[in-house]
């Protein structure tokens, strides 16, 4: 189940939880393996295990090892792809905007004085 609070995304995948965290060294460790976030976005719509896997294990800021993916991967996949991936993805969009908010929402702050 996902949840999102102040910019961290909750999944669970079986027992295990996965909280991510929009930083920036997540967004260059997905830089790194996949050579981007529009990459990683493709490839998650192409519900690819592996890179479900890793953006769980980099979002969460955890160091791993391919054997790490690959158990994860099975857990993915008794969980359910398609119950796992759609929440994986708004924590990448989220990663073009961690501040959360669109343009017309930060105006309105400003004019509000919320700064």
């Amino acid at each position: 189940m996902s949840k999102t609070t102040h910019g961290v995304t909750t999944i669970t995948v079986g027992t295990q939880t996965f909280e991510l965290k929009p930083t920036l060294k997540a967004v260059r460790n997905i830089e790194a393996r996949f050579g981007g976030i529009n990459p990683a976005y493709v490839e998650l719509n192409q519900l690819r295990t592996s890179a479900i896997a890793a953006i769980l294990l980099i979002g969460s800021g955890q160091d791993f090892k391919p054997k790490d993916i690959e158990a994860l991967e099975e857990k993915i996949f008794e969980a359910g792809i398609g119950e796992i991936n759609p929440q994986v993805i708004p924590y990448v969009l989220a990663l073009l905007n961690p501040g959360g908010k669109s343009k017309d929402e930060l105006a309105a702050d400003a004019a509000a004085g919320k700064e």
